[in-house]
């Protein structure tokens, strides 16, 4: 019995369309079964470049070594972000609101922009979570922690120099220490000066605290990415 083959196009009806047993006609522009390629692509929004390589397969384990590999280049050609305490609310700010342009939906950002966040990223740390919301148990809003690692129950807060002078603000943040303190909440207070004059005592106090708190798999030893902004 013979297996009918692909449809023929208009005007070719007397061309035979059955092949040989157990074969079925093919037209010279088929492809070969499990033969067609796939082809990873990543493309640039503002001169419409595109990366890509050809792959007979897509696993994640050949779609995320690519990504990290172009990426990696990407931002290599990129001009190093200034960061520092004159550019978190300047230069950088602008730099993000130009590349909002042309956006229809423009993501927020927060007043500030966050190098302590930056700083831990860099370096290989986890990347703890944002703007986190501490509810009582009726669900009424109880406290806000600008970076955390829930999990730990570790907060890692940043103590802007305007607190200092503020008597009002360092009491009520003294007594919200202790309240949190005694809620089995552990808290790293990082300044300004500790920012930008010792940060690898910042991420050496933070990586010990998450130890400390029973995280695992946390690295000893730092990437080096983070001295390219706060050394």
């Amino acid at each position: 019995m013979r297996r009918p083959g692909r449809a023929v196009p208009d005007g070719a009806a007397t061309r035979p369309v059955l092949a040989a047993r157990g074969r079925a006609a093919r037209q010279p522009h088929e492809y070969l079964r499990d033969g067609t390629a796939k082809v990873l692509t990543l493309f640039h929004p503002k001169d419409g470049r595109v990366r890509l390589e050809g792959v007979t397969a897509c696993p994640n384990a050949v779609l995320h070594p690519w990504l990290k590999r172009e990426l990696t280049a990407v931002l290599a050609a990129m001009p190093a972000p200034r960061v520092g305490e004159a550019a978190v609310g300047g230069a950088s700010r602008s730099d993000w609101e130009r590349w909002q342009e042309g956006l229809a939906v423009k993501p927020t950002l927060l007043s500030e922009l966050p190098p302590l966040r930056m700083l831990l990223v860099l370096a290989g740390l986890p990347e703890p979570t944002i703007n986190l919301i501490l509810r009582n148990a009726d669900g009424s809003w109880r406290r806000r922690f600008d970076m955390c690692f829930p999990n730990l129950k570790l907060i890692i807060e940043y103590d802007g120099r305007q607190h200092a002078g503020d008597t009002r603000q360092w009491q009520g943040d003294l007594r919200r220490r202790e309240e949190l303190d005694a809620l089995g909440w552990r808290i790293i207070v990082v300044t300004a000066d500790d920012l930008y004059h010792h940060p690898e005592d910042v991420l050496d106090r933070v990586r010990d605290a998450m130890i400390d708190r029973g995280a695992a798999g946390i690295r000893r030893r730092f990437k080096n990415d983070w001295r390219r902004y706060f050394a």
